[in-house]
């Protein structure tokens, strides 16, 4: 059964969303996993493409559309295939897809935002609701410096 993780930041600022799922997507990948980040649409997709390649001086993390030319340890969609190859989901659309159940794991993140954590409540009675095992991550420290 998929297990589901959800990341909780201290941040106010929904950017941070997306610069820790690529804090995720680099552990992931670290490790061999295969990863899919779930965007909520084409715009963000291309946010998340250039950040993956800027957020950290240090890091490289090869990765590419979903169903590109090149296959990538980590790959980015905002549609409704996922496909089977992958391992780990980084939710970060706002909505729950209905493949996620192919997944080993699904990780949602969570900030200080009344909209996201309204959004986030709704996602975990949904999980709870159906059975999945729910694991929660207090993160300390900032994402983005404020």
């Amino acid at each position: 059964m998929t297990r589901i993780d959800f990341h909780i930041l201290p941040d106010t600022v929904c950017d941070a969303i997306d610069y820790y799922a690529c804090t995720l997507a680099e552990e992931a990948y670290k490790q061999g996993r295969r990863v899919l980040i779930l965007a909520c649409d084409e715009a963000h997709c291309a946010k998340l493409d250039k950040l993956l390649w800027s957020y950290r001086d240090s890091s490289f993390v090869p990765h590419g559309p979903l169903g590109g030319s090149i296959p990538a340890a980590v790959e980015i969609s905002h549609g409704e295939d996922a496909g089977a190859q992958h391992q780990l989901l980084i939710n970060i659309s706002g909505s729950i897809p209905p493949f996620f159940g192919r997944f080993e794991q699904v990780c949602e993140i969570v900030v200080e935002d009344e909209s996201v954590k309204q959004q986030t409540r709704d996602h975990y009675r949904y999980y709870k609701g159906h059975g999945y095992p729910l694991h929660h991550h207090q993160i300390r420290q900032r994402i983005l410096s404020h």
